[in-house]
């Protein structure tokens, strides 16, 4: 191989002393379409390189800690150029054999024969080696008319093209293994930045981003034609007001955090032992307090509403009681004392007793 990469360089360097100016426009397209096929080549021999390198351990072996770090200090590539150099030559390393000839040959890409060495692996089990063949050959026939991003797209579905009847479950595993993922790898994450401000950044599941949708977008739009907010600081506010509304629901519903819930008497207690000490939570810090009560200002005025509303019907109430025992007392001559805790007629009663 050393002998043959020789003759290479040494043809590389016939080219490089050739002068592109000289060349006709079909000899530099020629040229072009020559030079790309030949990087293409030994890019796959590379990564077969790479790939034999691991696999024996010669980097460790040197003292590397990885293929990667090693990669990186002999080449001198980027950590991650170095990465994705191993990776990419243990992905290619497991496609087909059909896919590997064709990136030696200078058929594929290398960008393609790794589309298509993560397509062909990944069919499901049910699909067979018959149908593998077929997605195989079909995907290296699209190569010749389609870049990598497209073939991507297109090898999802390949299914649907050599097997019409596995396409359908395959997509509902893909359906579920994603959910699964999605709902595995979710966070939010609150990062105090230097500068007064806190970046939120995360990853939610389809359905709890389509609930944080659902419930930011109509706070959302714009409040009228002086409103300069950006699309982002609108969203941002929307989520200020969707959490303030959160926390005055709590507030309203339970009871307030700065004293701990009495515990109520038991009746059936049988035993003569002393109840446990009530505990008293610490009264919040003052601005926490200010806070609390500022959220909680809608409720309060609220609920003094509906108690002077239920105060006024009371007070009704006992007069049209109190004005039916006056009648009724006038009626029968019994001496009756109203709800408001006065007799009914003292001097009516005074008078019969005598």
């Amino acid at each position: 191989m050393l002998g043959a990469l020789a003759q290479a360089g040494g043809a590389v360097d016939d080219c490089a002393e050739a002068a592109p100016w000289a060349l006709s426009d079909a000899e530099l397209l020629a040229s072009l379409d020559a030079t790309h096929t030949v990087a293409q080549r030994l890019a796959s021999i590379q990564l077969g390189l790479v790939r034999e390198l691991d696999a024996r351990g010669l980097a460790v072996a040197q003292g590397a800690s990885s293929t990667a770090v090693w990669l990186r200090e002999r080449l001198r590539l980027s950590g991650r150029s170095a990465r994705d150099l191993v990776q990419l030559a243990d992905t290619v390393n497991a496609a087909p054999p059909a896919v590997r000839d064709a990136m030696r040959t200078g058929t594929i890409t290398v960008e393609q024969g790794r589309v298509m060495a993560e397509t062909i692996p990944a069919l499901p089990v049910e699909a067979g080696p018959e149908v593998a063949d077929k997605a195989t050959q079909l995907l290296i026939a699209w190569a010749d008319r389609f870049d990598s991003a497209t073939l991507s797209r297109l090898a999802a579905r390949v299914l649907t093209h050599v097997a019409p009847d596995l396409a359908d479950q395959a997509e509902l595993a893909a359906l579920e293994r994603a959910a699964e993922r999605a709902e595995a790898r979710r966070h939010v994450t609150l990062s105090e930045q230097h500068d007064g401000q806190v970046r939120v950044s995360g990853s939610l599941d389809t359905e709890t981003a389509s609930l944080l949708r659902e419930a930011i977008d109509p706070l959302c739009a714009p409040a009228g034609a002086h409103d300069d907010r950006s699309p982002g600081q609108r969203r941002a506010d929307a989520l200020g007001e969707i959490c303030r509304l959160a926390l005055l629901t709590r507030r309203s519903t339970t009871p307030p955090p700065c004293a701990a819930r009495p515990n109520p008497p038991s009746p059936q207690r049988r035993s003569a032992a002393p109840s446990p000490p009530r505990l008293v939570a610490r009264p919040p810090p003052r601005r926490v307090a200010a806070a609390l009560n500022h959220a909680a200002a809608a409720p309060r005025r609220l609920y003094r509403v509906v108690a002077s509303v239920i105060r006024w019907k009371g007070r009704a109430r006992e007069r049209r009681v109190a004005g039916r025992l006056t009648a009724e007392v006038s009626c029968t001559g019994t001496d009756v004392h109203a709800p408001g805790g006065r007799p009914s007629a003292p001097g009516h009663a005074s008078a019969q007793q005598m």
